[in-house]
């Protein structure tokens, strides 16, 4: 099962060779492009549609070949590639069609009520963040005006993740906790990676890494199409391998057999974080009193603090939409790693607080500097080699000895040590460490004999 699997997506991607012959196309004239359509090669079903969608930007769909409408013309490609189970077509020829499936909508919902947002469309173009239900409509308008021009099979392949991640939650919900937002353009990236991580390999020998991953695909077809051996594209998968992957990425089983850098991308891919994650990030809001910068985006202290609590999904929301900001997901995930670093030097140290803005770049920033510094590398530029550090353990080659030490450093440098105050009159009200001037408004509601060492 798993060499089938494996000699799928080992051989090198076509997507460049695609492209071409997609910019070919657009350079046809009609007549040529309609001696393509009339001659409707079947065994060449990707120029076929090319041609078809090159005139139906020129005229329209409506366009007549010898009395039959390109819109006809192409929803019979699309019929013939099903049949003939080369998927790649079958995306494409969707996606032109605006096809959409029923169980969308329910799909999401069920998502939604387990407490997930959903983003669908890709970020270069446009996303939509879900967090209530939606209708069809609305949804097929998102997945439809937000993919790249060259790229239209990701409109029908975020389909197949909703229903693929619904499933899923269904029968497994454990398997998203820490995901609270299930991003798809990241979680089709994610596969990506998975297939890259494959072909890496070289051969399934017993015991490799890829290998022992628990991909778990329930072949169901007898014959698995010619074609789709000599792509490695993920929209070469047929729907059932789709289902079947993402599965695979989010029970991890064996994960602990991958790199760290390989690690971080698939986890910074799916958008997954520690149990209580946000509850800490919380924590250090309320000893922070200039406010925490995710991404280049500032969160102040207040009135965060006041119009929101620990316990809702508003502020848990607020952190993942700051953090959707982040273009590459293992920044993402060291990003996390940092935010859990600093929560449990502040729980230990419960009389430190940071007087002045947060600011988590700057703290990843000069923490990778520092470690250039130690191993003397040049290229300041290429984070590739700190990804790849160990995030397990306090030694000294390690990511949480470079985060803990600047995070130390920026204590240590504006630090800040108070008394605590605390009112009877709001007990729920987070700890406060700035002593009021006697030109500012006590915050204390006069309850100055509360104020404890």
């Amino acid at each position: 099962m798993f060499y089938a699997i494996y000699h799928i997506f080992r051989l090198s991607p076509t997507i460049y060779l695609t492209l071409s012959l997609q910019h070919d196309y657009k350079s046809k004239s009609d007549q040529e492009l309609c001696e393509v359509v009339r001659k409707y090669n079947i065994n060449a079903p990707r120029k076929v549609a090319f041609a078809i969608v090159t005139l139906s930007k020129r005229y329209g769909m409506a366009y007549v070949v010898d009395g039959e409408s390109l819109e006809m013309r192409l929803e019979r490609v699309y019929r013939q590639a099903c049949a003939r189970r080369r998927w790649w077509v079958v995306r494409y020829c969707a996606a032109k069609l605006r096809k959409v499936t029923d169980s969308l909508a329910p799909g999401i919902t069920n998502m939604l009520v387990r407490g997930k947002q959903i983003i669908i469309g890709v970020s270069s173009c446009q996303e939509m963040t879900i967090t209530a239900p939606t209708a069809p409509d609305q949804i097929a308008d998102a997945l439809f005006g937000s993919y790249p021009e060259n790229e239209p099979q990701v409109a029908v392949l975020q389909q197949e993740l909703i229903i693929a991640c619904s499933d899923l939650i269904a029968q497994k919900p454990y398997v998203f906790d820490g995901v609270l937002t299930i991003r798809l353009a990241w979680l089709a990236h994610a596969m990506s990676l998975m297939l890259d991580y494959m072909r890496s390999v070289g051969s399934m020998k017993k015991g490799s890494v890829i290998g022992m991953l628990d991909m778990s695909i329930s072949w169901t077809q007898a014959n698995i199409n010619a074609e789709l051996g000599k792509n490695s594209s993920i929209y070469d998968l047929s729907p059932i391998v789709v289902k079947d992957v993402v599965a695979a990425l989010l029970t991890r089983k064996y994960w602990h057999l991958l790199t760290p850098l390989q690690s971080r991308r698939l986890n910074g891919s799916l958008n997954r974080v520690p149990p209580s994650f946000y509850d800490s990030v919380w924590k250090i809001l309320e000893r922070t009193q200039g406010g925490i910068v995710i991404a280049g985006q500032h969160l102040p202290q207040q009135p965060t603090l006041s119009d929101m609590t620990p316990f809702e999904l508003t502020f848990s929301y607020k952190i993942e939409s700051m953090m959707s900001a982040i273009e590459h997901p293992e920044y993402r995930q060291v990003l996390v790693e940092l935010l859990c670093i600093i929560a449990i030097i502040l729980e230990r140290n419960s009389e430190l607080v940071f007087s002045e803005k947060l600011d988590l770049d700057q703290l990843i920033s000069t923490a990778f500097l520092q470690y250039c510094s130690d191993y003397e590398i040049g290229d300041k530029n290429d984070m590739t080699p700190f990804y790849e550090l160990d995030d397990s353990n306090l030694t000294r080659n390690s990511t949480v000895n470079y985060f803990a030490r600047a995070v130390i450093d920026s204590l240590l440098n504006g630090i800040c040590v108070k008394q605590r105050k605390i009112t009877t009159f709001m007990p729920s009200d987070p700890l406060s460490f700035a002593t009021p001037s006697n030109s500012e408004r006590s915050d204390n509601q006069g309850y100055n004999n509360c104020l404890i060492n």
